[in-house]
Parts: C-alpha cells; structure tokens; sequence
C-alpha cells in the first residue's frame, strides 16, 4: 500500500525520487466517496507488477453496475498502447512483496447519508439512491407489535413499502440485483422478549417477501429467537447502548461482508483514472464544487491520459462518464451541460434545490424575507400553486455559481417543468412547475362527473410483462406492486407539457387544479382527474367522458417516457374494475379485481385472439367481455374515410409531432360540425393486420395528405437503390403522388424538417437542405414502384405510367413541390433571457398550433366530408405540384343518412318494461322496442350491431353501458365442474 501511494504520487508530481514510506497506511487519505477498495484494486496492481514490463498495460474487469461492458472496453483502450508510467518502473519490489508477506489489511471506508424524511424530499431520490451503495431502513419496533395501534401499524407499513420500493425501483439494473438492505429495528429497551421479535419479524415477512423489492433485503441469520437462534429480517438494536450493543456490531460487520462482496469494489481502471480522481477529490477543488471539462482535460494530460487508443478527450469523458455512475463525480455528455464536470454533486445541487422545494412551513431559508418584500405575488404562486418564477431563483440561488446549469439540471432530473408564457407576463422572466412543493391533500370544489374510471398499477417489469395475467386484486397490487408517489408527479408535469404544447393550456388555468395527491387535467376536450391513492397502491384515473381510450393511451406513452428515464426497471399498466368502471358510486373505496387493458397477457390482446377469459367471478366469454368493456378497447378495422393521413418516417422529433398533430387534430370540428378525422398508422391499424394494405387503403380513402419531408427521412432514402427492399415512407409518397394527379387526393401539405437541432438551441430545425445536397439516388426503386402499382391495383386504381420511371430523387423533388409548412421558420415568442428549455418548448407548441391551422384551413377548403369518389382509372400525367389554394374542393357525398324510425309497434311487454325500470334504463326503452325485443331472455341475445343500430338512433353511451353491464347479470355464469369417478361432468 505504501509504494503503491507513493507511486500515484510520483506519477502526479513527477518525483523521481524512492518511494517515501508512511507512518499509518490506515489514517492516510482514501478516497471519501469510495464504496470499498478501489485501493484495494491498487495493492493488487502494484503487486502484480513490481517488476517493470515494457509497453504493458492494466487489466480489467467487467463493472458490475448494470453489467457495463462499455466501461471495461473504454478502460482497456486506454491503455492497450500506452507505455508503462515511470512511476510503476520505479516501484521498490522488495518492499511492495514484504508488505504483502506481512498481510496488510486495508480499511473499508464509508461515505454515510442520512436522507430527508419529508415527503417534498422524495423526488431528490433519483439522483442518490445509487446501486453502489448500501441501505438502513429504521423501524420503530414499537410500531409493529401485537398491541400496537392498528392505524400506526398501517402507517408504518406504508413506510417501509415506500422506501424499500425506492431502493428498488432506482437501483435495480434490469437482470441484475438491487442494492442490499438491512432493516433495523430500534426501541430493543422496550420492546425487548424474542417473542415480540419473531412476531415482528413474521409481519413484516407475511406482508413484505410477495414484492419483488423483497429481494433488497438482508437477513440476519444468527438473531435470537424463542427457541434459541434463527434467522430474522431485521436487526433488533438498543440504541440507548450504542456500538456496545452486540447486534449493533453484528450489523456493522454485516453491512462490511456484503459490501466487500459486491462485484463494483472490485472495479480495475487504469492508473491515471484513480490519479484524476484523488486530484478531484482534493479538498482545494472540493470547495469549488465544478470545474469546466476544458481544465480537466488540461489535468488529465498530465496523468498520461489519451496515449492509448482514445483521444485525449475521448479518455477524460469516458473516465468522468464511468464516475458519474459510480456517483463519485456528476458529468452528462449532452449539449447543454457537456463542459460542466460538477465535483461536489451534494454542495452543488442540494443546497440550491432544497431552497426551492423545501416545506415553507417549516424550513426557514433566509432569502425568503427578501422575496417576501420584493415579490409578494410570485412567492404566493410558488407557495399555494407549486409555481417558481425564475426573478425568485435569482436571489434564492444569489450565492450559488452556474445558475444556468442549475436550472437545467433540475429540469432534466424533473424537479422543475418550463412553463410557456401567458398573455401580458415579462418575456424576460420563465416560470416553472415545481412538483415537490404542490399543496398537500386534495383539492376543493367538486370535480366534473366521473363517467367511467381506470387506475394506473405499477410494478415490476416483470411481474407486469409475465408474472400477472389479464387480472389482479387491488391488495395484489398494494403487496407486489409500488406505490407511484414518484410516478404520479413526474406524469403530472408530462401531461402538463401536453397541455401546453398541444392545446395551448395555459398555468394560470390550472391554478387550484393540482395537487401533491391530485391533478385536474385534460387532453382537449377529454377531462380526467389522477388521483394518488394510498389506499389502493396505484393511481386512480377518474374520466369524465364516455370515450376514455383517446386518455388511456396518452398516458400509457407518457409513462413509457417516465419510467424509462427515472425507473427503468419498473413498468406500468392501465387496468379497469371487472364490472367496466361505470359505477354509479365511483370507486375511490374499490379493493375488487382490475383487468390489466394492454401487455403481453393483457386483456386487448386476449380478446383480439378471440379468446374469454377467467376472472375471480369465474369465465367469461369473448362476447360478453367484449360487451362489457367495449369503451375501453381500441377501435376495430379502418373507417371508411379519413379527413387527413400522416405520413412520417419513426423515430425522433417526426413521430413527436405527428402524435402531437393527431390529437390535436383529432380534437377540431370539421365542415359538417363532425370530428376531425386523421389516420396515423400505430393509432389506427391493427395487430395480425397486412400493414400495407391497410395504410394504402386508408391513404386512398384519405382526402388530404400530410407528408413529414425531414432530413432524418430523406438520409434513409439516400442509400436506395434500384434492388432495395421497399421503403414504406417512399412508398407512401408515391401513392401520394399518383392520387394527387388523378385528382382523387384534394391537397397534400407537406411539413418539412431540417437537422433537428441540439438541445442548447432554442429553435427546433435547421432550413432543409435541397435534393441535390442530400445525395438522393437517380434510380428507380424498382421493388418500392412494383409494390406502389400493385397497391393502388387492390383498391381498383390504375397507376400512370409516369411511377414506373420516377426515380427516388424524382419523387422528393415532386413532393416539394408542394407547397408545405416550413418548421424553421417557427420561432419562439420567448425573450433571449429566458432559459432555452422553455423558448425550446414554446417553439415546438407554436409549431403544433401553425400546423393546426393550415391543416383546418386545407379542410375547411375540401368543403363537404365523408366517403370519397375515386377516379375507376388515372390519367397519363405526371403530378403538377398544385397547392392546396389551387385545388378546388370536390363535391364528396355524405354518408347516408339514417333511415327513418318504423311505424309504431306495439309497446313493450310488461316484464321487460318493470326490467328496465329495475335497473334505471326507461331511456332505452324505444331503441329496444325498435329492435323487437318482446322478452327479458331475449335481451341476452343482442348482439355488437345491435348496440351500433341503438346509438345511431340516438341513444346516448352512458345508458348503452348500463344496458350492457345489465344484461351481464342476465347471463349464467358456467357451472362448476364436479369430479364423479373417471369422467367430468359439466
């Protein structure tokens, strides 16, 4: 140990001198933040190679933080050509081998935090609960007896499921395991038999081990039991005694043996990494808390960084890159924050954040008093409306450096949403949602009424991808499950985002909406409350329309997002009540069955395969389900026309606009007081589906197109050529082209896309570039035309002749020829001294709202809608380029209208009249004397059409969803099956 220090100290002073012996190798400097024995690593190496070997490297090992071979591959070539630093050659052999012989032992050395217990805390989990660390969980044993308060009891199993789902939910790798944790259980002086111990220790197990975060915790396999000693699940400790406690120092040496077995201690890296670290880590460059990336570099060119395969800059960002997740150092190679190495991550980032998202109530920040005499509004927003004016950071952040940087970290890591501005506010100011600090509870005032309710259930990701099926108990998913205390802001502030961006939403309207438990919030014309329940372990969505898929999916995508950037190793689900979430009452006291909608053994793919289901209630059918349940499933099949098709290549900034357009889209009236109606592929086609058949028919029953021509697009047809497979976008613009020029497609509106610009800018795209810049083949992509004609052949269209000879570079010059929306010219209405996340943001709502209105006015010039008349043949013309001004609208019939009612009948029988009555349904009662229904038995006959044929004769959903909730009931369940000798009978 003492040659390899001094040999890191002549590689970092350049001594050529002996190494210079130390007095106590266990008091001398280690590395503070160090989990267990990087210096270990580094007796091992200097051992190893006492004697010099020329032209030789360092081995490594894989890091066990989620198995990142990356890191190993970054260390070793590093190294792989480098000569060996002078300072191994100068090692003392002798002296390295006679400390060895004499078995130094090295001293494990831990950094210990002590996490803020107030809920407004919570978010900050994220960036410190690590895997490279271990976890104490106290637990008031008196909280868990026999004769402790059941309400207490509750409460603290509340606790120790939060917190031990924290750990998991941020420190499990997937396929990997989760950092260990030891509960303790404190108050041993009063609660001290071993009897109340094993009863502790069995309630804990009894309501703990089904949740896959039971795999965090450590046990105690020599506690005292009744019968002698056995394993417990918690450390029993008498704090009044201190270290003399045994099991205390049981404990400690506990949490010593896992650490030592954990696979990152044992982590090589080069030489010249640690070297960097020790030179961070000096108290000097500590209390600057940052350095930019530019002097780190400069540092590490005088540890022998960059002589190996990698740039110099290469080896320094792939270093700071692998400390980073060590959690030794912060460093995130992105645009915005790339030049900042930030040294002191809890000086740097607690200190400033906490001022802004600590309980007012009971925190004193000195600063307040200033914001408090300067902006008396602005703190009330904050306070009572979670909202933070950036002129208030300004002074609570006054003695902090990076300003900037802080406010983009805090963004990134979800503490603060950038708000767009309203009407009339200082274009130089910015405003952000700040989710830790909403009020507590729920709301005041009464909510819009509840039509139909799901609950969003979180979990593992396996236990939601294989280790449920279609249907769960809500206590099911309070013990395996995780509450979604973390979940529930972060999707909050997304649908907040979407608000902004997509509907113009403004904060000031969503004043007194929001909360710490609950959130008021819509997706146009689609209202829904979240609401974080407790009681239930999940969230509780509460929709106040009859069209609820349009807000499920939404907010499947969004925590899809959410979870992938703080929690990837938990997944989510959308499920609804077995009885269809319809329930007059509401269902905030529910703890029945919930039927997960989508996933691998979810609901939507069971049924789409045909086949029933079984539930606690016992099976049911296809049929009946598909009855019961019909509101929340997708739509099936296309429709018969389409006001608008989106045509857009996946990926990027291309499919975040036009899922944007969609539902904005999707949200107008179009020329005949009717939705608008728009096709985009993964909304509106099926699985087990021909997908070309179904977008080419779709596209020809389409009146307008609106092609994204981007450059992301546009770099994949470059590399066509005349025997490629065939490109879907390419093959969507051909087919655009030929409709265009028989006339059967109104207008196309292309928008185009330059380089998507980098997160620093506040502007979205770059101008795009022309057809000659973008290198586009002059060929023809023969299997893409081939695949073109004979779409357009299944649809009863003849192709021109012109498609077989358009080259590729031919069709994206046509397609310009369009006149479209250019992206680039959208710019922020944000001042310069706004941050750029927010300008950014601003850019890409005004870009969804310009988008909107060209579209709407392109419908508007189509003129009537419905079902189109398509040309039988296409003439022999090339495409002219027309815009949308000059192609008159053509006259497209209406649907046809509904027949009218038949003659009176004969009223309902008596039975079926007091039926109805029975169940509140008197406003079905024409609709189903219209149909013939003469009997009660005869209502569990009607069929899906049927129910079509009653809302288009006027019957609105709500009583159509009792009816079918009501003839549930009038359905015999199968019978038991009962075993007599060899045979079943059933």
């Amino acid at each position: 140990r003492q040659a390899t220090d001094a040999g890191l100290q002549e590689a970092t002073e350049g001594d050529a001198a002996k190494p210079k012996p130390v007095a106590d190798p266990a008091a001398e400097q280690q590395l503070d933040a160090e989990p267990a024995s990087k210096a270990q690593g580094r007796t091992q190496s200097a051992e190893k190679r006492a004697e010099p070997r020329g032209g030789g490297g360092f081995e490594t090992v894989t890091a066990a933080i989620g198995n990142d071979a990356m890191s190993v591959y970054n260390a070793r070539a590093a190294v792989s050509t480098r000569p060996a630093p002078d300072a191994i050659t100068k090692f003392d052999a002798d002296l390295v081998f006679e400390l060895a012989s004499k078995g130094v032992e090295e001293r494990l050395k831990l950094a210990v935090w002590d996490f803020g217990g107030q809920s407004n805390f919570y978010s900050l989990h994220l960036l410190f609960l690590s895997r490279a660390g271990v976890y104490l969980l106290p637990l008031d044993m008196r909280n868990f007896t026999l004769s402790a308060d059941p309400d207490r009891k509750r409460d603290a199993l509340v606790f120790v499921r939060f917190w031990l789902s924290s750990v998991y939910s941020y420190t499990a790798v997937l396929g990997g395991r989760p950092a260990p944790v030891f509960f303790v259980g404190t108050h041993k002086d009063t609660v001290a038999t071993p009897k109340e111990h094993e009863e502790i220790n069995a309630f804990l197990y009894d309501h703990l081990h089904v949740s896959p975060s039971w795999a965090c915790v450590q046990p105690f396999l020599q506690g005292e039991v009744s019968t002698g000693r056995g394993k417990m699940w918690f450390f029993p400790v008498d704090n009044t005694r201190g270290k003399e406690d045994k099991v205390v120092q049981t404990l400690m040496a506990a949490i010593e043996e896992v650490i030592e077995k954990e696979d990152y201690v044992k982590q090589k890296v080069p030489f010249s990494w640690m070297a960097l670290y020790d030179e961070l880590q000096s108290p000097e460059r500590q209390a600057e808390k940052t350095m930019k990336f530019s002097e780190c570099t400069s540092l590490g060119a005088t540890l022998d960084f960059g002589r190996g395969t990698m740039s110099l800059e290469e080896e320094v960002r792939a270093c700071l890159l692998f400390f980073n997740r060590l959690g030794f150092v912060m460093y995130f190679d992105e645009e915005a924050l790339r030049d900042l190495v930030i040294l002191n991550p809890v000086g740097f980032l607690i200190g400033p954040i906490t001022k802004v998202i600590c309980d007012h109530q009971i925190h004193h920040v000195a600063e307040y008093e200033e914001v408090r005499r300067s902006f008396p509004d602005e703190l009330q927003e904050l306070t009572n409306h979670g909202v933070v004016h950036r002129k208030l950071l300004s002074i609570l952040w006054k003695d902090f450096e990076n300003r900037e940087e802080l406010e983009q970290l805090a963004v990134k890591f979800g503490q603060m949403l950038p708000l767009l501005h309203d009407g009339g506010l200082d274009p130089g100011d910015a405003r952000y949602l700040v989710p830790s600090v909403l009020p507590q509870g729920l709301l005041e005032g009464a909510r819009a009424p509840t039509k139909l309710t799901a609950f969003i259930v979180v979990g593992s990701a396996n236990k939601i991808k294989g280790g449920w099926d279609c249907f769960v108990t809500v206590q099911q998913v309070i013990r395996e499950g995780f509450y979604p205390m973390g979940v529930y802001a972060r999707l909050v502030c997304a649908v907040v985002a979407w608000m902004q961006t997509v509907d113009g939403v403004s904060i000031t309207a969503l004043h007194g909406k929001l909360s710490a438990t609950e959130a008021r919030l819509v997706f146009g014309a689609h209202s829904f409350t979240l609401l974080l329940s407790q009681t239930q372990g999940c969230i509780r969505v509460e929709i106040s329309t009859a069209n609820p898929r349009e807000v499920v999916d939404k907010l499947q995508q969004m925590l899809l997002r959410v979870l992938s950037e703080c929690a990837p190793s938990l997944a989510a689900v959308i499920a609804v009540p077995a009885d269809g979430g319809a329930a007059p009452g509401g269902y905030a006291d529910y703890q029945g069955e919930l039927l997960l909608l989508d996933g691998p053994r979810g609901l939507v793919e069971a049924l789409e395969q045909g086949k029933g289901v079984t539930t606690g209630a016992g099976f049911r059918t296809c049929k009946v389900m598909r009855m019961l349940l019909e509101a929340w499933l997708p739509p099936s099949g296309l429709r018969p026309w389409y006001h608008l098709f989106e045509s857009y290549r996946q990926g990027g900034l291309d499919s975040e606009l036009t899922e944007a357009l969609f539902h904005a889209l999707s949200r107008q009236v179009g020329p005949a007081e009717e939705p608008v109606q728009v096709f985009l592929d993964k909304r509106r086609l099926q699985n087990g589906q021909n997908f070309r058949d179904d977008f080419s028919k779709a596209l020809i029953d389409s009146h307008i197109a609106l092609p994204v021509i981007s450059s992301e697009a546009l770099k994949r047809m470059s590399k066509l050529n005349e025997n490629s497979e065939v490109d879907n976008v390419l093959l969507e613009w051909m087919i655009i082209l030929e409709l265009k020029a028989c006339g059967s497609l109104a207008s196309c509106v292309p928008l185009l896309l330059g380089d998507v610009l980098p997160e620093s800018s506040a502007e979205l795209v770059s101008a795009l570039a022309s057809v000659h810049d973008h290198n586009l083949p002059d060929k023809v992509a023969k299997r893409t035309v081939e695949e073109a004609t004979n779409l357009l052949a299944n649809n009863n269209l003849t192709a021109s002749p012109k498609l077989a000879s358009r080259t590729v570079k031919e069709v994206v010059a046509e397609m310009l020829n369009f006149i479209g929306i250019q992206a680039w010219a959208i710019h922020s209405s944000h001042g310069q001294t706004v941050p750029v996340t927010s300008r950014r943001q601003d850019c890409k709502s005004r870009l969804v709202k310009h988008c909107v209105e060209v579209v709407m006015q392109a419908i508007q010039g189509v003129g009537k809608s419905g079902p189109k008349v398509t040309p039988a043949k296409a003439p022999d013309v090339p495409a002219t380029g027309a815009s949308l001004q000059d192609t008159p609208g053509r006259d497209r019939p209406r649907l046809a209208p509904l027949p009218a009612p038949p003659a009176a009948q004969p009223g309902l029988a008596a039975e079926v009249k007091a039926w109805l009555q029975q169940h509140q349904l008197e406003d079905v009662e024409a609709a189903l004397q219209q149909l013939g229904v003469k009997t009660v038995l005869q209502l569990a006959w009607i069929e899906q059409e049927d129910f079509a044929k009653m809302e288009k004769s006027g019957v609105k959903a709500i009583p159509l969803r009792q009816l079918r909730a009501a003839i549930l009931s009038l359905v015999p369940a199968p019978p038991t099956p009962q075993q007599s000798g060899c045979c079943t009978v059933s």
